[in-house]
């Protein structure tokens, strides 16, 4: 059954249907660390992201709203699926951890996933960096960690040669720059005696 019925006509249709399926979804749901920012703006962001790259596919869009659904709101892979498709199903699928996988065992099948997911999980980990600042410092730190972790998987081939490829490979470096500061700001932290 579709929740919500939205008339699809064309891509643009399309991701309008996304994004109310991803605020109707996460209605209510409050950020880590924010009292007032809505849950949905942080998939709205990783979509954004993602589309700057110019290799991108309407699926990875799709995708890139969706990501977070399985994991956190009441939609499962079947829903995914009967509402955008089986391509889309299968990106969302590759973003979610399994219930029951350490975050360890998860990043583990980060090396045997299309390009699409990895392009769309980094530009998640970007927003997870920035928007995660007024999380208080231990919490934070321990998010951080889990976060290079999976950056450090995500990590490009040595020289890509195709343009996908060496895309994907400069937002990587970016996000991994953007680490390394939040890092060294969190080295700052003033310790509680």
């Amino acid at each position: 059954m579709e929740p919500y019925a939205i008339r699809v006509t064309g891509n643009l249709g399309k991701i309008k249907k996304a994004f109310i399926t991803v605020q109707k979804a996460h209605s209510g749901q409050i950020r880590k660390g924010s009292e007032r920012e809505l849950f949905y703006h942080h998939p709205r962001r990783v979509c954004k992201a993602y589309l700057q790259f110019h290799f991108k596919t309407m699926e990875g869009a799709l995708a890139a709203l969706c990501h977070d659904l399985v994991e956190d709101t009441w939609v499962n892979l079947d829903n995914i699926e009967s509402w955008f498709g089986p391509d889309v199903r299968r990106l969302v699928a590759d973003l979610t951890k399994p219930d029951g996988l350490s975050h360890l065992e998860y990043l583990k099948d980060f090396e045997a996933w299309p390009l699409e997911s990895k392009k769309i999980k980094v530009c998640d980990i970007e927003d997870n960096i920035l928007s995660s600042r007024s999380i208080p410092f231990e919490q934070r730190e321990a998010m951080m960690i889990k976060w290079q972790r999976y950056l450090l998987a995500l990590a490009p081939e040595k020289k890509p040669v195709s343009g996908p490829a060496k895309e994907f490979s400069i937002k990587w470096n970016r996000v991994l720059v953007l680490m390394e500061k939040e890092w060294k700001t969190l080295a700052h932290h003033p310790t509680e005696i």
